[in-house]
């Protein structure tokens, strides 16, 4: 093996903090599950408007599952 331990370990941690930072323009959401006490963690997205001839559409945000565990 050609990785020493100590780099490992380091590698780890910077993956970590890399995968678990917030993501710009995205909030974390705990939606309530099938039981009042089950809280899924989600990611509200927010998305930019939709351009029209005169304005634009508003978007709501979008929610997808967020499995970064932080």
């Amino acid at each position: 093996m050609n990785a020493q331990p100590n780099d490992l370990i380091r590698q780890t941690t910077d993956l970590s903090a890399e995968v678990t930072r917030p993501i710009p323009g995205s909030r974390k959401v705990h939606v309530q599950g099938s039981r009042s006490d089950l809280l899924v963690p989600m990611r509200e997205i927010a998305l930019s408007d939709t351009p029209k001839v005169f304005g634009a559409d508003k978007n709501a945000p979008f929610t997808v599952y967020d499995t970064s565990g932080a």
